[in-house]
Parts: C-alpha cells; structure tokens; sequence
C-alpha cells in the first residue's frame, strides 16, 4: 500500500513539474560587464555598449563562459572598440561572428577553441589581431584581413588546420612568429 501511494505521489510531482516547465516563458540570458551589454537568446549572443570590452583572465572569465556551448552565433554591436582578451574562448559552437566598424582591436585568445568558427568579417577598422586570437578555429577556410590592419600577433591563427586562403595587407608591419603555423 506505501509503495503504490508513494508511486502516486512521484507521479503526480512529476505532472506538476512538467507542467509549470511547459508554462514558464521561455527566458534569456543577460547582464552587464563594465562598459557592455551581453544578452544570450536563441543560439545568439549580442554584445553591445561603447568603449573598450574587458580583457578577461583565466582566473576572471567572460561572465557568459558557463554558456558557451549554447552561442551559435555572436554580434557585436556598433560602438565596442575592441575585442578583450579571452572574451569568446571556448565558444566551441558558434558558427559565425559579425564585428562592427567600430572595432580596432581582437584581444589575445579572444577566440581562441572557436572549433566550429566558419565565418567572420573583419571591420575595416581593425589595426591589432591579438596573440593566439584564432588559435585552434579548425573550421574557418579564409579571411580577408582589412587594409588597416598592422599588427598580427604571435600564433594569431595557429592551428586553424583548413585555413587555405589569407590576404595580407602591405600595410602589416608587425607580424608575429608562428602566426600561420600548421595551417594547410
């Protein structure tokens, strides 16, 4: 008699949490850091705000880390400056990313075990490609770097394996060792 009234009682706490799961709205992510705006809906993870984005450590990590595996794609508003470093390590599903023309600077490692990275469009603007900003994006096939550009880090772009197509513009003066390494 205990175990079929107990059976009841699971039953009916399941029914009930089903429920009130089937009813919550569905909700997104959000928050602020600093100077910016990041909001996590449907696969897409918006920055926006003005300035310069915080360069996150590996003790301090962007606060939006714990969901990476749910970024699919990532839009940074107009108005951001630069990149932080370590801002998008790890986001190993996004697929692609939209920069505005306001950014000058990607931070080191800021998208760094991007694994599925297919696509990214560099702003004009861009001046500094960071130390290991693309490391190990194994997806991404070619890149077409913007006139502005003068600096590309050390192992900016290392291990980005079917990486087959880059221009590079004369106005480099700064490119750092190992850059391209093991790219085919």
């Amino acid at each position: 008699m205990k175990k079929m009234m107990m059976r009841k009682y699971v039953v009916l706490a399941g029914a009930i949490l089903l429920l009130v799961l089937l009813l919550l709205p569905s909700f997104a992510l959000d928050g602020t850091d600093g100077k910016i705006q990041w909001e996590l809906s449907a696969g897409t993870l918006v920055i926006s705000g003005k300035g310069e984005m915080r360069d996150y450590t590996d003790a301090h990590m962007a606060p939006w880390l714990d969901s990476a595996s749910a970024i699919k794609r990532i839009v940074v508003k107009e108005g951001i400056t630069s990149i932080g470093d370590l801002a998008f390590y790890n986001c190993d599903k996004a697929l692609f990313v939209a920069l505005p023309e306001s950014v000058t600077k990607i931070g080191n490692r800021a998208f760094k075990n991007c694994f599925s990275l297919v696509g990214i469009q560099l702003p004009k603007s861009l001046e500094t490609i960071g130390e290991a900003s693309f490391e190990a994006c194994a997806a991404l096939k070619s890149l077409d770097m913007p006139q502005a550009l003068r600096s590309i880090g050390n192992y900016a772009f290392i291990n980005c394996t079917v990486l087959s197509t880059v221009s590079i513009p004369q106005g480099v003066t700064e490119l750092g060792r190992v850059a391209f390494a093991y790219c085919t």
